[in-house]
């Protein structure tokens, strides 16, 4: 776990910064539409938005297929609103597994889904990118002829809470 969290504080820390071209193929939560932390903290009651960003490899990406694995409490999930200007197909749901299609390739910072949630405790709660259920990873489906599928790194969201 602590491994996993210092690859993803290492790999925001790369995608904050501008003086990289390529990052690997990423799917990622962040709590705003500008990538800008993977933490942050909010009293209970409020309202607060995560937003699935990916990041397409080498390339390109026409779809994703992926599941985010939520607090076990301590969270009401509101409406999932999907990027319509890129998002053409949606299948299964975002908590057993999701598969989104693209009308076009992607090969920069994009995002399909994005949800409103609202904060009922004071507790630090975290957000995951998991594996769609039957599958081994999160993946995309890579602009290449037949579309075949390629592995993810995941950065997970942390709420009222910022590892070290």
């Amino acid at each position: 776990m602590i491994k996993r969290m210092l690859i993803c504080v290492l790999f925001v820390i790369l995608v904050t910064s501008h003086g990289y071209s390529r990052y690997p193929p990423t799917i990622a939560i962040f709590p705003d539409d500008e990538r800008i932390s993977w933490c942050f903290y909010i009293d209970p009651g409020n309202p607060f938005d995560i937003w699935i960003w990916c990041y397409p490899g080498e390339n390109g990406q026409i779809g994703a297929e992926f599941a985010i694995e939520y607090p076990e409490s301590g969270i009401f999930p509101g409406p999932i609103t999907t990027n319509t200007n890129l998002v053409v197909d949606i299948e299964g749901d975002i908590e057993s597994g999701v598969k989104v299609t693209y009308n076009e390739c992607q090969y920069d910072w994009n995002w399909p889904l994005q949800q409103q949630i609202f904060l009922m405790t004071n507790d630090p709660v975290q957000f995951y990118v998991i594996p769609h259920s039957g599958y081994e990873y999160p993946q995309f489906f890579t602009c290449e002829e037949v579309h075949p599928t390629e592995r993810c790194c995941v950065c997970e969201l942390y709420v009222n809470s910022c590892p070290a």
